[in-house]
């Protein structure tokens, strides 16, 4: 049509008989010259702009600061002219018009107009309150072409009551501030133009009481590309691009409208229909934008084979008539999660229809609001968020399909669906209920022949494919029976005209759907359905009559979902587990009863219970009938749930009922839990608060700080290796550093159980005692069932005890050859920390062997054993001191029977001494610990008073009371009479003897051969080195004493220090004759250091676990078991010594008969030669003869 007008122009100006052709020059030119400038045509405008007239412009820029009118002139043309660029292929003008003064053109019933091949910049002609570069008013047969309009203050072309064919071609309108094109009461054709705007609120076409064609064209960057706005204008737009831009079409009131094979890109909304008759949207792309298509008050719409790609919302239709979406793609690519992206919205609609469509990767499909009738056919929901939101409305979906929704796939709130053909619900979830289908006061009539498959689809919490809830009637449902009561309907309905009640043609099939909560398949279906509480959607015009009554159950293609679990409704009754056990209204004893303390809860196990006797969660109201109001609400889940209600207004009773049965017009055979509960007085160690009305901590225990109570488990919270308990009078009593071997590591404890602070069977005040029928031990701080059979142990320990003696005896192994020595005190300090360095159970094979070589050089008896039934710590106490007296005893025996039996005599003439002196050291650890064990005091923190002393080791008894004094004396008697003496003797005996002569000090003579058996092998400047080793245990000892809190940390770090220094010491300066022996001794001082060094690191460093307690308990009998076997080869040893000088006694009788006196004196030299006497008495050496000792030995003998 455009170029037929073009022919048609150019045959008319051929024809006309004279043509008037003008030369116009941008540039000053000889005056007789035929070009002038343009502004010499102006200014005699009446003689030069006539009919019939052509002006061509010569190239370059033409200044007009006028206005040029041409009124009531015809065939009349102005012609750029145009440039080859032979070089760039291209063709281009370069006939600008420059306009200044508010100069421009105004064309005024012209007819055959023509402008071609020229740019106008800046052209403004002022009209009432706006502004235009070319105006045509009145005009017909014009053509506009190759035209650039420019910085335009207004309106770039205003076009007024052009009656037939204005046509505007290939042009460009660039920066205009208003409308580039502005067509009133107008036919225009645009085609293949471009419309490029950088001012804010512009406009490409704007169209009022007109018919506007355009095609081809471009709108970039403008406010609104083109508006419509008027009932009688026509707009028809072909393959047309709008880009970048505010709204590309407005439409308000036209009368009819088509958009055809046109793409919208980048804009903020695409076409915006506003009251129209009739719009078409055909073949149309729209991309990345806000609204694609917006209808309001609508007639009629249809939008046909159109694409939305990241696209908000694609189509929004409100308050029209009709909306008709065929054959569309909605795809939301890749708009952010953060924008809510919908394929369809309609509200208060009359009609809308979606066929052929396809929805994809939208957070909304469709959301149909309010619209009164809604056709879905043959169309794909995939991967949506939620493919649809109906409400309020009657929808029917036909041959539909609906795969993977992150959010159910129809959410449908008081909607009627009619659901008919092959529909399928695949691989959907849903972040709530309803995987499927949400359906909320809402009906599904399924009309036959149908087919509807619910797969793979899930919720978070109910109905993994329906979840249908009511909590009224659909304002837009009729109820058939307005005689009954009302009642939920069944949420499905048939119409199956040729089915029967067992063989219908409506199927439903459901597989691998599942339900976090309750109801894998459905939730809220009632099975029971018949037609006095049927509904029907108005639009289907279906008599009652006709509605036919099916069994769901033969509906159901896949009787398994009816398994347990698989169909579930709202809970009707809360039960509660008692005892393992579900109990549910009513109950046979009417109400549970409870009772508990201020500031606990009440805790009881619940759930809820469905119509199918199914476990499904629910809101629970509580109801307190001392304030007839709900106190709280909790939620049940699909396991019992343990739940606390606060009392807080004294005794009450409460009703548990569920969200079904309170505040809800719906009837349900409603059941509810009855509980009374009572408050008691404060327990044991609790006093009431009377301003929080909780129980907290007795003023006691409130004023010690390591001390908190919590009356909700009823506990009290103290440091690890404390003990809280009441003690013999009543009185609550605190001591922080309970003894670890007796007390466990508990962090808080119930004070009706306070032995539960106890480890090993104990009870009592700081677990000092044995629990009822149990005995205290030997060989371990445990409590044990003994009997009184247990006191024949004392024959085989009195047979032990002789044994050791006769062992010393016969091989000699004593401190007089300095071998013993250091590994009795390496056993002692052993012994003294066996609790970590011989952490062994009863049952531990190879560490217990370990414990018991240590222990007999300990003079213990090395196992765990009873010695009468109801042995406690006092008991024991006393027996610790029988062994050593026993011992020491049997060698004194043995003293006194060798000065009346020459046998006895010669049997033992070599070894008593050194064997009582090796017992005497034997002795001293065992009595130095039952000294310090009689001596421990602990200082209670008590109710009503200030401190309670208690002896540590067994808090029943009061320390240095009635009971505890006696053990005390004995105490003191040991101390000052053996203990203090002798590391007195063995630390300042070699200086005594040097001053033995005097008779102050001549006592010291007569201890002589005692004195001699413990310096014999030490170098005589390191004879008090057995003083050292005592003074050693002693501090060693004490600080294990001190060491209250159970933390091995302070002792260790004494062990390591003392013994480093004595190993420093022995390296040093030798200390022994032999240095066999100083290697062995070091050989243990660097053991126990290592022993010591691995506790104090393991303490502080390394992290305390069962693998690492394990290795460490494996290092400690390793270190502990070389010590040993060095032990028992020097044994060994020794036990061959003595076997081969049997054999060398045992030689023929006349060799031994000649043996001479000096022979036999021999024979006493030697035993007297390893006693090596340090000194005369008066300072001065003495020889090596052994004789000098003869009359002594023979003495004692």
């Amino acid at each position: 049509m455009e170029l037929f007008a073009i022919l048609r122009l150019l045959l008319m100006l051929f024809l006309v008989k004279k043509v008037c052709t003008f030369c116009i020059s941008a540039e000053p030119i000889n005056p007789a010259s035929e070009c002038k400038q343009f502004k010499t045509y102006i200014l005699q405008s009446s003689v030069y702009f006539q009919s019939n007239a052509v002006f061509h412009f010569l190239p370059g820029i033409h200044v007009v600061s006028s206005l040029l009118a041409v009124n009531q002139v015809n065939n009349i043309s102005f012609i750029g002219n145009v440039v080859q660029d032979w070089a760039n292929g291209t063709i281009h003008q370069d006939t600008i018009i420059e306009c200044h003064n508010s100069s421009g053109f105004i064309f005024n019933g012209t007819i055959n107009l023509t402008i071609t091949n020229l740019t106008f910049i800046g052209c403004s002609i002022q009209q009432q309150d706006t502004y235009s570069s070319l105006v045509f008013m009145n005009v017909s047969d014009v053509l506009i072409d190759d035209v650039s309009i420019q910085n335009s203050p207004g309106y770039g072309i205003f076009v007024s009551l052009a009656s037939r064919h204005f046509f505007i071609q290939e042009s460009l309108f660039f920066n205009i501030s208003s409308s580039a094109i502005y067509c009133m009461n107008s036919e225009v054709n645009i085609s293949t133009s471009v419309f490029v705007f950088t001012v804010q609120n512009s406009s490409g076409l704007i169209v009022i009481n007109a018919t506007t064609f355009v095609h081809s064209s471009v709108f970039s960057g403008s406010l609104l590309g083109v508006g419509v706005h008027s009932e009688y204008s026509e707009l028809y737009i072909y393959n047309s691009l709008f880009e970048n831009m505010g709204t590309a079409l407005e439409i308000a009131h036209s009368s009819h409208s088509v958009i055809s094979l046109s793409t919208f890109n980048s804009i903020k909304s695409g076409i915006n229909d506003v009251a129209s008759m009739d719009t078409m949207i055909e073949y149309c792309n729209f991309t990345k934008m806000g609204r694609a298509v917006q209808a309001t008050k609508s007639n009629y719409l249809l939008v046909h084979n159109c694409t939305f790609m990241e696209i908000i919302i694609g189509v929004y239709a409100r308050s029209g008539l009709n909306v008709t979406i065929s054959d569309v793609l909605f795809d939301g690519g890749q708009i952010s999660l953060t924008v809510l992206n919908i394929g369809v919205i309609a509200t208060e609609m009359e009609s809308i229809s979606v066929r052929s469509s396809k929805f994809s990767s939208v957070s909304w499909g469709m959301a149909l609001i309010d619209t009164v009738h809604s056709t879905i056919t043959s169309s794909s929901f995939t991967n949506n968020e939620n493919s649809g939101l109906f409400q309020l409305g009657e929808v029917n979906i036909t041959d539909c399909i609906f795969t993977n929704y992150s959010n159910s796939a129809i959410y449908a709130i008081s909607t009627s669906i009619a659901i008919s053909g092959n529909t399928s619900f695949l691989n959907g979830h849903s972040l709530d209920d309803g995987g499927a289908l949400y359906l909320s006061n809402s009906v599904v009539t399924l009309v036959a022949p149908t087919n509807i498959i619910f797969v793979n689809n899930s919720a978070l919490l109910k109905g993994g494919a329906i979840y249908t809830e009511y909590s009224s009637l659909p304002n837009n449902v009729r109820h058939y029976n307005d005689s009954l009561s009302l009642t939920i309907p069944c949420f499905l309905q048939f119409i199956d005209p040729y089915g029967t009640f067992e063989n219908p043609n409506i199927r439903l099939y459901f597989a691998n759907n599942k339900a976090d909560e309750s109801g894998s398949t459905i939730y809220g279906l009632r099975l029971e359905c018949d037609l006095s509480d049927s509904f029907v959607p108005y639009y289907l015009n279906i008599d009652q009559n006709v509605l036919t009554p099916i069994n769901i159950l033969k509906v159901i293609s896949n009787r398994g979902i009816l398994d347990a679990g698989q169909i579930a409704s709202d809970p009707i009754a809360v039960c509660v587990i008692d005892k393992g056990q579900l109990q549910c209204p009513p109950f046979s004893l009417g109400v549970y009863n409870f009772s508990f303390y201020p500031g606990q809860t009440m805790s009881m196990s619940f759930v809820t219970i469905d119509e199918y006797n199914g476990v499904t969660p629910t809101i629970v109201y509580v109801h307190s009938m001392a304030t007839f109001a709900v106190v709280d609400t909790f939620r049940t889940e699909k396991t019992p749930l343990v739940h606390n209600v606060p009392l807080k207004h004294g005794n009450d009773t409460f009703s548990y009922i569920t969200e079904a049965g309170i505040g809800n017009s719906v009837v349900w055979k409603n059941t509810f839990l009855p509980v009374t509960v009572q408050i008691l007085p404060c327990p044991f160690g609790f006093t009431l608060n009377n301003e929080t009305n909780v129980c907290v901590c007795n003023p006691f225990l409130a004023s010690l700080p390591p001390i908190r109570c919590n009356i909700t488990d009823e506990r009290i919270y103290s440091p690890l290796q404390s003990w809280v308990g009441n003690i013999s009078d009543g009185r609550l009593a605190f001591y922080e550093f309970c003894p670890y071997e007796l007390c466990a590591e508990t962090a808080s404890v119930h004070l009706s159980h306070q032995d539960d602070q106890c480890r090993n069977n104990r009870i009592g005040v700081m677990c000092g005692g044995c629990q009822a029928n149990l005995s205290e031990v030997f060989g371990k701080p445990l409590c044990m069932k003994c009997s009184d059979w247990s006191l024949f142990m004392i024959i085989p320990f009195a047979i032990m005890g002789i044994a050791l003696v006769a062992l010393l005896l016969i091989i000699n192994l004593t401190v007089s050859n300095g071998v013993i020595d250091g590994f009795i005190f390496y056993a002692n300090i052993v012994k003294l920390n066996s609790s970590y360095f011989l952490p062994i159970t009863i049952s531990d094979g190879f560490t217990s062997t370990l414990f018991a070589l240590v222990a007999w050089l300990n003079l213990d008896l090395g196992i765990v054993t009873c010695f009468y039934n109801g042995m406690s710590i006092y008991g024991k106490m006393w027996l610790q001191f029988v062994f050593p007296a026993y011992v020491l005893c049997l060698v004194g025996v043995i003293v006194v029977v060798g000065r009346y039996s020459a046998t006895v005599s010669k049997l033992c003439r070599y070894s008593v001494v050194p064997v009582l002196v090796t017992l005497v050291l034997l002795c001293f650890t065992k009595l130095l610990s039952n000294v310090i064990t009689i001596f421990s005091a602990a200082y209670l923190d008590v109710e009503k008073g200030k401190y309670l002393p208690v002896w540590q080791y067994n808090g029943n008894v009061a320390f240095f009371t009635m009971k505890h004094i006696p053990l005390f004396v004995v105490g003191l008697v040991v101390t000052f009479f053996f203990i203090v003496p002798y590391i007195l003797l063995m630390l300042f005996s070699p200086c005594l003897r040097k001053v033995s002569h005097l008779k102050v000090t001549s006592w010291i003579n007569t201890l002589k051969p005692f004195l001699d058996c413990y310096e014999a092998p030490f170098l005589p400047k390191h004879r008090f080195w057995t003083g050292i080793l005592l003074i050693a245990r002693v501090v060693i000892s004490i600080a294990k004493a001190l060491n209250l809190s159970g933390k091995d940390s302070f002792n260790m770090f004494i062990t390591i220090t003392v013994v480093l220094c004595m190993l420093v010491y022995v390296a040093r300066f030798g200390v022994y004759k032999s240095w066999v022996i100083s290697t062995i001794e070091m050989f243990l001082y660097i053991n126990l250091i290592l022993l010591s060094l691995f506790r104090l690191l393991f303490q502080n460093i390394f992290s305390s676990n069962q693998k690492s307690e394990k290795a460490l308990a494996v290092t400690y009998s390793l270190g502990v078991g070389s010590a040993v076997i060095i032990f028992l080869g020097i044994v060994i040893h020794r036990v061959y010594d003595l076997i081969k000088k049997f054999k060398d006694a045992s030689a023929p009788v006349a060799e031994n008969n000649e043996q001479s006196d000096g022979a036999k004196i021999d024979d006493v030299n030697y035993a007297l030669y390893e006693l090596k006497p340090a000194s005369n008495g008066v300072g001065t050496e003495t020889t090596d003869d052994p004789r000098q000792y003869r009359e002594v030995l023979l003495s004692i003998n």
